[in-house]
């Protein structure tokens, strides 16, 4: 009879909760609009309603992070935009996702700003290389004419271009020239020869490439990793104290590539979400970042700026920085940008409609996107509003207000303008 009871018990209670469950409300558009604000980029500007919401979110926080969605002319123009805003509220210093050789670079093209997209299409000239129709460059982050004017938007108000990424397969010759570079002019002589056969064999591989597949890939980075002229020449690279670095960082993209080209996707992450954080204090302690107050500006792939786990299970660098901001009585702020229409061959697609992978779990957001406005979403209130509300939440919409502070949805987008 007691189990009787108690089963009739725990049944009561279960239907209860159900039932209380079914009466709490799913969250509608129009629940949503009231945290959607326009805005506009005029002359490289913030404007309007959406620009004063983010202005003074970002007045006090130690940790701005603008987690793109891909390397698009929109997000580089956003981007700008928002290091002019931070420049008036003691920012100086930004992260870019490139590798610590790339990073280099890109400060020595920067170092006369008002020339900087002409060196930068000096080196896509000397280093890119065609895959079919497609038009490979050795930095991704700085390939096109928008992202670097954000670049040179830095130089130009004298901030610090930090880098954490990983180094791209495209840059291997371009980061061979610059180890051989390095060397004295001593030593450059005895070394030619190893140098030269570097590049003829980097020349051959990069020409046999036909894709940006795993397949593709892993032919290349099984090539590299078995080439008795690769190693060789790195092993006499490091008679350079200057090139210790570099070759850390090619060793470690050479097996990051080749994880990818093997499909070993959870060995890859867990590799690199650590290697990331890693190599931002590697960073900060070359500009005596004080992580105590100093403030700082980060731009990378989405995915890494969250709070909380990545979408692939990993505590990122953007929760480092979110935790280390509070450890500090400051706070942060996460962006994440999700596009909804872009123009295609003269078409207009919307994501809406098309959906994919990394669009479908933004997908009650999505349909506040505007083809004429940029959109800010303002996350923050949601937790207390919908969370602790009379509501009932989707698994996505659970995560987004976990993850990001913002969401901005673009304009219609449009291609970026390649810089070769």
């Amino acid at each position: 009879m007691q189990q009787k009871f108690f089963l009739l018990l725990l049944i009561t209670f279960s239907q209860s909760i159900f039932a209380q469950q079914q009466t709490r409300d799913s969250i509608s558009l129009q629940d949503l609009k009231p945290f959607s604000y326009d805005f506009s980029i005029e002359d490289g500007l913030l404007k309007g309603a959406g620009a004063k919401i983010l202005s003074e979110a970002v007045a006090d926080v130690q940790v701005t992070m603008l987690g793109v969605n891909g390397r698009s002319k929109l997000e580089a123009e956003l981007a700008q935009a928002l290091l002019k805003e931070l420049d008036q509220h003691a920012y100086k210093t930004i992260v870019l996702e490139a590798g610590r050789a790339s990073g280099a670079v890109i400060r020595k093209l920067t170092k006369e700003p008002a020339k900087t997209l002409q060196k930068i299409k000096a080196l896509n000239k000397k280093y890119a290389f065609d895959i079919k129709d497609l038009t490979i460059a050795p930095i991704p982050e700085v390939r096109t004419v928008e992202a670097g004017q954000l670049v040179q938007c830095a130089a130009e108000r004298d901030w610090s271009i930090l880098s954490i990424g990983t180094e791209y397969w495209t840059g291997y010759k371009m980061i061979a020239d610059e180890l051989y570079e390095n060397l004295s002019a001593t030593n450059k002589p005895v070394y030619r020869h190893s140098y030269q056969e570097t590049i003829r064999l980097l020349d051959k591989l990069y020409k046999e490439i036909n894709g940006q597949g795993n397949e593709d890939i892993l032919r290349f980075t099984s090539a590299i990793k078995s080439s008795e002229v690769f190693d060789k020449f790195l092993q006499e690279m490091s008679i350079c104290e200057a090139n210790l670095s570099i070759i850390k960082a090619i060793q470690f993209s050479v097996d990051y590539w080749h994880l990818y080209g093997n499909r070993e996707m959870y060995k890859k992450n867990k590799l690199n979400s650590r290697k990331n954080k890693e190599r931002l204090a590697e960073e900060f302690k070359i500009i005596n970042f004080d992580i105590s107050q100093d403030k700082v500006f980060v731009q990378m792939w989405k995915n890494h700026m969250v709070k909380g786990t990545t979408p692939n299970g990993f505590y990122g660098v953007g929760n480092t920085l979110h935790e280390i901001a509070e450890m500090n009585g400051s706070s942060s702020l996460n962006i994440g940008i999700v596009p909804r229409y872009s123009e295609e061959n003269g078409e207009i697609i919307d994501a809406l409609a098309t959906g994919g992978y990394w669009i479908n779990g933004y997908m009650e957001l999505i349909p506040l996107g505007k083809k004429d406005e940029w959109v800010l979403i303002d996350i923050r209130p949601f937790n207390e509003k919908f969370h602790w509300g009379p509501y009932h939440l989707s698994p996505q919409l659970s995560k987004i207000i976990t993850r990001f502070d913002m969401i901005i949805i673009p304009k219609l987008n449009k291609k970026a303008t390649i810089n070769y």
